[in-house]
């Protein structure tokens, strides 16, 4: 597993992880009485009213019209996360002591309930925290660039949505080459052509449309595309429209048996997604998720402000492959003396 995770040492006491994890309030699905009413439907045990009278009591100072930018903390997730600060003590779950363990043991408990909220089996996928999810991008980011450098071309093929956010857009500039080497799909219909082609063996293209030819290759070649990465959102953060699942399984089988996306990985910025719809059809099927996922937990929670990147672990190994060490992540490194 990855330790990026020091940041969150402080969210959760660890002895019992169902107990201390889940929110006080049960909000379950069940039948509400509102005045007359005798047979509303309501996704909450209390009436709403109730529920905001308890929990978002700082609400009453206006309307609140930002909940795309971070929904509201709920008074229960501060103060259980106060009580549980003033009652253990905490310490840097990568030292050897008992502060250290118990960080490190909440830390290890926080991953699987997350995982398990965001319905990614830990058998197959792993969470990485992150500061936030733009951090959780440039974390992939950085990984192709470093990867990319042992290549023959040096660098990674980029495409990326229109209806991205800036994080996403932004990577582009990491890929050497520019223009030829990333590609902006200008709609969901340049997306399922690119797919379709790319699956069709027999189809012949030759790799122009905004940069999937070049040095690594042109759809038609037979020798794909080389190292790269195609990016979208799972939820458009201008119109609020959710784009489409399924591409992250289609681009998986269209590198299948030595395919032209045998190499080309998927990123799927689920920042928006994550805090107005559950993710468990995102990881149901570990071989159509997409390889790398990112999520802001402030966006769901309010509280505490964290990003995270879900990994499928089959995926994994690009990460490894990222130059850049540091901290707490490794156990020891010595230099006796620099030589050229």
């Amino acid at each position: 597993m990855w330790r990026h995770t020091a940041s969150v040492a402080y969210t959760r006491c660890p002895f019992d992880v169902d107990a201390e994890l889940s929110a006080p309030p049960d909000y379950r699905w069940q039948v509400v009485v509102s005045g007359n009413d005798t047979s509303s439907q309501s996704p909450y045990s209390k009436p709403v009213e109730l529920i905001r009278e308890e929990e978002y009591p700082h609400m009453n100072q206006g309307t609140y019209l930002d909940h795309s930018g971070t929904t509201i903390y709920a008074r229960s997730t501060i103060q259980r996360t106060t009580h549980l600060l003033l009652t253990n003590l905490y310490g840097n779950p990568h030292s050897a002591n008992r502060p250290a363990e118990l960080s490190g043991d909440v830390v290890d408990a926080v991953r699987l309930k997350a995982l398990r909220f965001l319905g990614a089996d830990p058998a197959h996928y792993d969470l990485v925290f992150t500061a936030n999810a733009t951090a959780a991008i440039k974390l992939v980011a950085d990984a192709f660039r470093d990867l990319a450098e042992l290549t023959r071309a040096g660098t990674f093929w980029y495409g990326y949505h229109r209806e991205a956010h800036t994080s996403l857009v932004g990577v582009r500039e990491l890929v050497k080459g520019g223009a030829l080497h990333h590609r902006c799909f200008e709609g969901d219909a340049e997306v399922e052509a690119w797919l379709s082609a790319a699956g069709d063996s027999s189809t012949a293209d030759d790799g122009g449309g905004g940069g999937c030819g070049g040095p690594q290759g042109g759809l038609g070649t037979g020798t794909g595309l080389g190292l790269g990465l195609f990016a979208y959102p799972g939820q458009s953060n201008l119109t609020g429209r959710r784009l489409p699942l399924e591409w992250a399984g289609r681009l998986r089988a269209a590198g299948k048996g030595g395919g032209r996306l045998r190499d080309t990985y998927c990123l799927m910025d689920a920042a928006a997604l994550a805090m107005t719809s559950p993710m468990g059809g995102v990881f149901a099927d570990p071989e159509a998720a997409p390889d790398f996922v990112c999520v802001s937990f402030y966006k769901v929670f309010g509280f505490p402000d964290l990003g995270g990147l879900v990994v499928r672990k089959e995926s994994g190994h690009i990460l490894a492959l990222r130059k850049y060490f540091g901290g707490g992540t490794v156990s020891m490194h010595h230099c006796a003396r620099r030589s050229n």
